[in-house]
């Protein structure tokens, strides 16, 4: 999904993958690994800052690290886990991206997430309200719900 189309949906705790896009960019995450994304901006020159959390996708995350990371004898043999910054960013790790990469897709947590992003709507919360008002005026209509 690119980034400028992600921009645009509510953030509740959406959860995100890494798709191969992200091997075109200046990034430690590598393709198939998840994150919680937590905000999305876009500064004055076009360029999303996008901040993410990896702390609670750690054990899925760790055996898609690449070892692409140089060691003391320059050989690639360490993933982004091993290098000092990651304990440090995890939580609040940066991604800096242009509006037309393609680096993430949303993971969809539960079936009304899904539906939800069907409709293109901007406002989880009030498509749930409309959800549950339409059920209920079906319920006091005596209707069958298949």
């Amino acid at each position: 999904m690119k980034t400028s189309e992600l921009a645009k949906l509510p953030l509740n705790q959406t959860i995100v993958q890494f798709n191969k896009g992200i091997n075109k960019v200046e990034a430690d995450p590598d393709p198939g690994m998840r994150a919680i994304l937590k905000s999305i901006s876009l500064d004055e020159e076009g360029c999303y800052k996008i901040l993410l959390d990896f702390s609670q996708h750690e054990e899925f995350n760790r055996p898609l690290g690449k070892t692409n990371y140089y060691d003391k004898d320059h050989q690639p043999t360490e993933t982004w886990f091993q290098m000092s910054y990651y304990e440090r960013d995890k939580a609040k790790y940066e991604l800096y991206v242009m509006g037309d990469d393609d680096v993430m897709d949303l993971v969809e947590t539960s079936a009304l997430w899904g539906e939800f992003l069907k409709t293109g709507q901007m406002d989880y919360v009030a498509w749930l309200e409309n959800e549950l008002l339409t059920l209920r005026d079906i319920a006091q209509s005596g209707e069958t719900i298949i």
